[in-house]
C-alpha cells in the first residue's frame, strides 16, 4: 500500500525544524510549523527565521501564509506526516539528555493526529528512545492492536 505525502507537521521549530520546513516547503510539500515560543512563532509568521542557516530566508519569505504555515498547534485536518523535531537538551549534571520536549511531543501529536499518521522522530536522541519514550504514548493514546 502507497500513501502519497501532501501535508507535513513539523513539531519544533530550532534549526532542524526550521531547515527541514524550508526544504518540504520548497519541494512543494505544505508544511505546518508548530512551536511553543510565541516569539519565535511572530518572528517565522513574517518570514523571518530567528536562524540563521544560508538559503533559509529567502524559502521563508517566498513560502510562508502559502505552502509554510506557522503556529502553536497542527491544524485540525489531519496532515500525512508528523516529524518531531524538539530540543533534546544535555542535563549539565548527569550529561544525559533530558527527553521531555520529546515525551510531550509525541503526547502532543498522540492527541492531534489520527492513528494513520506517520511519525518520524528526527530530534537526537540515545538509541532506543523512540522504542521507550515515543511508541508507549502513541501505543496508549492509538491502541496497541496497530501493526508497529
Amino acid at each position: 500500500m502507497t500513501h502519497e505525502f501532501h501535508r507535513i507537521g513539523v513539531v519544533g521549530m530550532g534549526y532542524v525544524g526550521l531547515t527541514l520546513t524550508a526544504a518540504l516547503a520548497r519541494k512543494g510539500f505544505t508544511v505546518y510549523g508548530v512551536d511553543t515560543q510565541t516569539a519565535v512563532l511572530d518572528s517565522l509568521a513574517k518570514g523571518q527565521p530567528h536562524i540563521y542557516e544560508p538559503g533559509v530566508a529567502e524559502v521563508f519569505a517566498e513560502h510562508v501564509g502559502r505552502n509554510i504555515l506557522v503556529g502553536p498547534d497542527l491544524p485540525d485536518e489531519p496532515v500525512d506526516a508528523a516529524i518531531v523535531c524538539v530540543s533534546t537538551p544535555t542535563d549539565e549534571a548527569t550529561r544525559r539528555p533530558n527527553l521531555k520536549n520529546l515525551a510531550a511531543a509525541a503526547e502532543y501529536i498522540a492527541e492531534r493526529c489520527d492513528p494513520d499518521v506517520l511519525v518520524v522522530v528526527r530530534s537526537t536522541v540515545p538509541v532506543g528512545t523512540s522504542r521507550a519514550i515515543v511508541l508507549p504514548v502513541l501505543r496508549d493514546r492509538w491502541g496497541s492492536s496497530r501493526t508497529w
